[in-house]
C-alpha cells in the first residue's frame, strides 16, 4: 500500500475504496479459512469496484499491467477451453491486493504509538560508532511492522536530527544514515512473513512453506547487512573527534518494539498451527485484530472506559483507512495485476519450458538461478517492478519445478533479486519514497548511493547460489 499521505481536500474522501478493500480482505480471509469458492465472488467484485472507483487516478503503467493481466487470464481460459483459470486468478489477485491492506491497518496503529517514536528516536540519535548498526537493523525491524512506513518515519527523523552547520558533513551524514536504513529495510523480503515479496513467492510455489525459506533467508539478510556495514566503513573511515549527539533516550524502547514484533510473530505462527492454514493467511487474520488491540492500548484510560477506548480505536483505524486506502490505488492495481498475470501465465507456458531452460545451463541449476537473479534486477532497472517479474517466475517455475531445481534455492534467488533491485532501481517504490523526503533525485538515492553496495551484494548472492 502507498505510504504517502493522501492529498488533503475540503471534501471528505469517499467511503467506497475503504469499504471495497475491507471487503476484499474479509472475503479473502473467509475463502482461505473455509475453502469455499463462493467467497471469491464478493472478493472479486469488491476488487473490481475499488479499481473502477480509483481508475482515473491510477498511473499508466499499473493500468497497462491490469489490462495485460486480464488478457492473460482470458487467453488461459481460451487455451484450456473452460473458465477454470478464472477462480485461481481471482483468488490470487484478491490475495495479493488484500495482504498489504492488513499491513496498512497495522501501520496506522504504529505511527501513533509513543513506543514507536521513542524507538525511532533512540536509533537515529546513536553515536557514530553504533549509528549504522542501529539504523540498519532499525530499518529492518520497524519495516516488519510499518513496511514502507519505516522508510518514511526514519528518514524524516534523520532529516530533523541532522542539524550540523557544516554542509559537507551534513550531506555525508545524511547519505550514510539514509543508506543504512535502506540497506536494512530491503533485506526484509528475504525472510519476513509480513513481506509481499515472500507472499508472492510462496503463493507461486505451493510445495514451500514460510519455515522452509525463513532460516536461509534470514542468514542471507544478515550477511547482506554486514556487507553494507563493511562498504560504509571502507567508504567513510572515522576521522577526528566524533560530535556530541543528542540523548537517544532509554534503550528499553527498542526492547519494547522487539517484544511487539515477537508477540505478533508468535500469534501468527500459533494461529496458522491451530487453524491448519498457511502463515500468510494467518497473518492476514491476526494483523487486523492485533492492530485493534494495539490502538486500544494507546487509547486506554482505565478499566471503566474500555468501551470508549475500543470505540475510539475503531474510529481511528476506520478514519485512517478511509483516508489512506484511496492513496494506495496504484500499488493495489499493481498487486492485483501481478496476481492475474502469475495465475494465468501458468496455462500459457509450455509444460517442458522450465526443464528446457534449466538444461541450457549444462546441468548447473545454480547458474540458472544466478541468471534469474540478474534478470530480475535488470528488469527492475529498466522500470519493470519485481512484483510482476518475481510473481510470474515463481508461478512458472514453482508449480512443477524441475527435479534438479531446489525450490528453497529458487525462492531465495527470487527474494534476493527482489531485495537487491528495490534499493537501487530509480523507479522502485523505496527509492521514489525516500528521494523527495531528503530533497534528492531517485538517481542519487538509487544507483549513486547504493550502486556499489548492490553490485557487491549481487555478486555475493550469485556466488552463494552457484556454489552451494
Amino acid at each position: 500500500m502507498a505510504v504517502t499521505s493522501p492529498t488533503v481536500t475540503s471534501a471528505a474522501p469517499s467511503p467506497v475504496p475503504a469499504v471495497a478493500l475491507g471487503t476484499v480482505l474479509a472475503a479473502t480471509i473467509a475463502q482461505g479459512m473455509t475453502g469455499a469458492s463462493v467467497w471469491l465472488i464478493p472478493a472479486g467484485l469488491a476488487l473490481v469496484l475499488y479499481l473502477v472507483a480509483g481508475w482515473p487516478g491510477i498511473r499508466p503503467v499499473p493500468r497497462l499491467l491490469v489490462a495485460i493481466g486480464i488478457a492473460v487470464v482470458v487467453a488461459a481460459m481460451i487455451r484450456r477451453g473452460n473458465a477454470a483459470p478464472l477462480p485461481e486468478a481471482v483468488a490470487r489477485a484478491s490475495f495479493f491486493a488484500a495482504f498489504p491492506v492488513a499491513m496498512t491497518l497495522l501501520r496506522e496503529a504504529a505511527v501513533t504509538s509513543p513506543l514507536m517514536l521513542r524507538a525511532s528516536r533512540y536509533l537515529v540519535n546513536q553515536p557514530p560508532g553504533r549509528r549504522y548498526w542501529a539504523l540498519t537493523w532499525g530499518g529492518h525491524l520497524i519495516g516488519l511492522l510499518l513496511s514502507f512506513g519505516a522508510l518514511t518515519l526514519l528518514t524524516t527523523m534523520i532529516r530533523q536530527s541532522n542539524t550540523t552547520t557544516d554542509a559537507r558533513i551534513r550531506d555525508i551524514r545524511e547519505k550514510r544514515m539514509v543508506t543504512a536504513v535502506m540497506r536494512g529495510f530491503i533485506t526484509m523480503p528475504l525472510w519476513s512473513p509480513t513481506s509481499i515479496a515472500l507472499i508472492a513467492i510462496l503463493q507461486g510455489t505451493p510445495s514451500l512453506h514460510w519455515i522452509d525459506v525463513a532460516p536461509v533467508g534470514f542468514a542471507l539478510a544478515a550477511a547482506i547487512i554486514v556487507l553494507g556495514w563493511l562498504v560504509d566503513r571502507l567508504q567513510y573511515r572515522p576521522r577526528g573527534v566524533a560530535p556530541v549527539e543528542a540523548d537517544p533516550g532509554p534503550w528499553t524502547a527498542v526492547l519494547g518494539l522487539a517484544g511487539l514484533i515477537l508477540t505478533l510473530t508468535v500469534l501468527c505462527i500459533a494461529t496458522a498451527w491451530l487453524t491448519g492454514s498457511s502463515l500468510q493467511l494467518a497473518t492476514m487474520l491476526v494483523v487486523p485484530l492485533f492492530t485493534l488491540a494495539w490502538a486500544t492500548a494507546q487509547a486506554w484510560t482505565g478499566p471503566a472506559a474500555w468501551r470508549a477506548a475500543i470505540g475510539r480505536s475503531i474510529g481511528q483505524i476506520g478514519g485512517a483507512a478511509r483516508a489512506s486506502f484511496p492513496a494506495g490505488r496504484n500499488e493495489t492495481a499493481l498487486f492485483a495485476a501481478s496476481g492475474l498475470i502469475s495465475a494465468g501465465a501458468v496455462d500459457l507456458i509450455p509444460a517442458g519450458a522450465a526443464p528446457w531452460l534449466v538444461g541450457l545451463f549444462a546441468g548447473h541449476p545454480g547458474l540458472f538461478l544466478v541468471a534469474l537473479v540478474w534478470l530480475v534486477v535488470a528488469l527492475a532497472l529498466a522500470g519493470l517492478t519485481p512484483m510482476v517479474t518475481v510473481a510470474l517466475f515463481a508461478s512458472a517455475l514453482g508449480q512443477s519445478p524441475p527435479p534438479e531445481l531446489d525450490p528453497i534455492k529458487l525462492a531465495v534467488a527470487l527474494a534476493g533479486g527482489w531485495a537487491l533491485s528495490v534499493g537501487v532501481a530509480p523507479l522502485s517504490n523505496s527509492v521514489l519514497l525516500v528521494a523527495p523526503l531528503i530533497q534528492r533525485t531517485p538517481i542519487e538515492v538509487g544507483p549513486r548511493w547504493n550502486g556499489l553496495f548492490s553490485a557487491l551484494a549481487l555478486v555475493l548472492l550469485s556466488l552463494g547460489l552457484a556454489l552451494f
